[in-house]
């Protein structure tokens, strides 16, 4: 039985991609919540390391599936997401008491950057199989260069850019594949990554920062070919995780589905609420308490910003608008 995991007629399923959009701003959120935690529990820190496999690849696989080779659309968000990222870099600055300055991103802000540089990117360039493995190697290569680094965001632009062009081919031309119960065989496949991710970190101490995507190979102490490896093992376990979740998202519109549509919004100002320092309190000495905080305090977070524009958008627009704005496509 053929059974797929995209199709172009998906695109026409908002509910479909605002769950799975929102399930990956959760993800973020959580994931930012467990850093202060990272070295006081191997189970937090192991959470951690799963979560980034695939949230951020995957939030770019989305903005690549639906980018649209339109000049004056493209150019447009590219000017939308330059004024963004000089509004936030200042008032983050001002947050974190820092030096105001446009070269390196501040923490969450290197995606308006590198999403600028993607949608330019694919302007110009043809979207084929060639492509999105020649992106792949000029990923690979970057790695072996330590200068370049997260300045304009450029190594975190081409570690990622394998994904937006991979969303892109798919969005394009749909994705399908033999196997009747993908979701069975996905779910394992989560839980035994899951479960690899403890192990490996029982006997080897994992350096997550990998996984960033915005330091080369000499950073870790990788001689060329072991980085050349580590970055194409992580893609890799990173696609089969973006295709398991994806096939287990519900298509089912509920409750909170219209949250996924303001994750741009959430993702910029997350970052406000998730830099507290907690780790001095006694009771985030204890593992559970740490999980359950992070676990219901993220949904606070993404509930309070993921509601504020719907009701922003009920005060301003009429019902019939409202309905006519949120039913397209993110």
């Amino acid at each position: 039985m053929e059974k797929s995991i995209f199709k172009n007629d998906d695109k026409n399923n908002s509910s479909y991609f605002d769950n799975i959009k929102l399930f990956l701003i959760w993800g973020v959120i959580f994931g930012h919540l467990l850093e202060q935690f990272l070295g006081s529990s191997p189970l937090i820190k192991s959470l951690y390391i799963w979560i980034y496999l695939f949230h951020m690849p995957a939030f770019v696989f989305i903005s690549g599936y639906f980018y649209k080779k339109n000049t004056k659309r493209a150019v447009k968000r590219i000017v939308k997401y330059i004024l963004l990222y000089f509004i936030f870099q200042i008032l983050y600055s001002w947050f974190f008491h820092l030096d105001v300055q446009f070269i390196v991103p501040t923490w969450p802000l290197w995606y308006l950057v590198s999403l600028t540089s993607w949608l330019a990117i694919a302007l110009w360039l043809p979207i084929n199989k060639k492509v999105i493995f020649g992106s792949i190697i000029l990923s690979l290569v970057v790695g072996a260069f330590g200068f370049i680094n997260d300045a304009f965001s450029l190594s975190r632009t081409f570690y990622f850019l394998p994904f937006f062009l991979m969303g892109q081919y798919i969005g394009q031309n749909g994705f399908k594949i033999n196997w009747q119960h993908f979701k069975m065989i996905g779910f394992l496949l989560i839980v035994a990554v899951l479960i690899f991710i403890v192990i490996l970190n029982s006997y080897f101490n994992f350096d997550f920062r990998i996984l960033y995507g915005k330091f080369g190979y000499a950073f870790f102490s990788q001689i060329l070919w072991a980085g050349i490896f580590s970055r194409i093992f992580i893609y890799f376990v990173s696609l089969l995780l973006m295709a398991a979740i994806f096939q287990l998202i519900s298509k089912t519109k509920n409750i909170i589905s219209q949250f996924g549509r303001e994750t741009l919004f959430i993702y910029i100002l997350h970052g406000f609420f998730v830099r507290i320092n907690l780790y001095n309190f006694a009771i985030f000495k204890n593992e559970t308490a740490t999980l359950l905080f992070a676990f219901f305090y993220s949904f606070l977070i993404l509930a309070a910003l993921g509601g504020l524009p719907l009701l922003i958008k009920k005060i301003r627009l009429t019902p019939e608008k409202i309905n006519n704005d949120v039913s397209t496509p993110p």
